[in-house]
Formats: C-alpha cells, structure tokens, sequence
C-alpha cells in the first residue's frame, strides 16, 4: 500500500520533469538544460524521500500496533483489561500489579532519598 501510494506521487514527478525542461526552454543551450535538469533531479529527490519518509513511519507504526494487538491478545491483558474495567478496580492503574505483590514482590520506585533500592 505505502509502495503503491509513494508510486503515485513519484511517477506524475518523473514525468513531468522530462517534459519541464522541453516546455519552459526548447531551444536552450547545453548548460541552461543541464542546470534544469540537475534542479529537477534535486526536486524529484527530496519530494521522494519525504513520501519515504512518511511511508516508513506509516509502515512501523501499522507494525508496532500489529505487535501490541498480537501481545495483549497472547498474554490475556484484553481480558484482564475488560475485567478491571467492569469491576472498577483500579489497583495502581497498572493490570496485574497485583499479582506481583502477592508473590511479595518488593514496590518499585522504593521510597529512598537516594532512588535506588538498598538492601
């Protein structure tokens, strides 16, 4: 999809600037269409790497959203979720903290001046 999308931008792009350089100076000399070409060529290269860009950062967000469906899914936060939701417990605001205190677990960010645990 992002392929395709960065496609459509760039094609149009690509094809125009072969078509600039003819429209704007027919009868140009060698180094006015040199300098045309090279400030498309530069034009055509930004505007491609921003569609890149964007694409990248569209595809890991998709990727990381995928992960983490996948993961609460696995390990049955969804449901633990829902149920502290329809029970209205809220022990720290985090699901399953109260697992880990019943092992005795100690709580963390201990209370210390220093904050670090001491022994």
């Amino acid at each position: 999809m992002v392929f395709i999308i960065g496609s459509v931008i760039q094609i149009p792009l690509g094809l125009a600037s072969g078509g600039i350089n003819s429209v704007f100076a027919p009868h140009a000399g060698a180094a006015q269409v040199t300098t045309t070409a090279i400030v498309l060529a530069v034009a055509s290269l930004v505007v491609g790497v921003l569609v890149s860009a964007v694409g990248f950062a569209f595809q890991t967000s998709v990727a990381a959203l995928i992960y983490m469906d996948l993961r609460m899914r696995r390990d049955g936060l969804d449901v633990e979720l829902l149920r502290l939701l329809e029970t209205g417990e809220d022990p720290d605001g985090v699901p399953g903290r109260r697992r880990a205190r019943q092992v005795g677990a100690h709580p963390w960010p201990p209370n210390t001046a220093q904050g670090s645990p001491q022994g």
